[in-house]
């Protein structure tokens, strides 16, 4: 039975530590992408472990980079794979598809070179997905420990990132009302409404007066 029983994401959510008996050394994801166990890798050679036990990452990014420290002792001419060996004595194969040792190297570009010590997040290798992925069974990365009788393998998902709070939604604007004043008082209407012509004065109504009773 496979050592990882759930799918992490890879990256900061998720890493494998190697325990020896003396230390432990942290595995990182060595690229972006699902994290997967190798029985879901469409070879029988990682889904079997007949190198080793490990996992795998169904990769997003076209960047692999070293999951711990060490030295680089393997770095084929097809630029497809690489091995990394632990200050502790693991060495870890991380393998980029499946059959791409077909390509010849087209699609790969190497950062490293073979006896090369690398830190934790160095570039390994780079590689053209867009290109790769139409000429390979899969993209899947296996990430193998190779010398498994004298190291474990034990899968720890990392508390996910803690995200930052949205800030407060401003509160609604309200309209502004007209200011109150002289400078803002309509001009006064006339008393009469006037039918006459504009500009010309209204014409004033007389009213008879009745004669006086005796």
């Amino acid at each position: 039975m496979g050592f990882l029983s759930r799918l992490y994401r890879a990256g900061a959510s998720a890493r494998v530590e190697v325990p020896p008996a003396d230390a432990a050394v942290a595995v990182l994801a060595p690229v972006d992408g699902l994290l997967v166990p190798l029985d879901a890798v469409p070879d029988p050679v990682f889904s079997g472990r007949v190198l080793g036990d490990g996992f795998a990452i169904d990769p997003d990014g076209e960047v692999l980079r070293a999951p711990f420290a060490g030295e680089v002792v393997s770095l084929p001419p097809t630029r497809h794979a690489v091995t990394l060996r632990a200050r502790n004595g693991a060495e870890v194969l991380m393998h980029i598809g499946i059959e791409t040792v077909g390509l010849a190297g087209n699609g790969f570009v190497a950062h490293v070179r073979e006896g090369q010590e690398v830190a934790a997040g160095d570039r390994l290798i780079s590689f053209d997905a867009a290109r790769i992925g139409p000429a390979v069974p899969s993209l899947m990365i296996p990430v193998v420990l190779t010398n498994g009788d004298a190291f474990g393998l034990r899968a720890r998902a990392a508390p996910p990132a803690a995200r930052s709070p949205r800030p407060p939604r401003p509160p609604p604007s309200r309209p502004r009302r007209p200011p109150t004043g002289p400078s803002s008082a309509a001009p006064p209407r006339s008393a009469t409404p006037s039918a006459s012509t504009p500009g010309r004065p209204a014409p004033s109504r007389r009213v008879p007066r009745r004669p006086a009773r005796r």
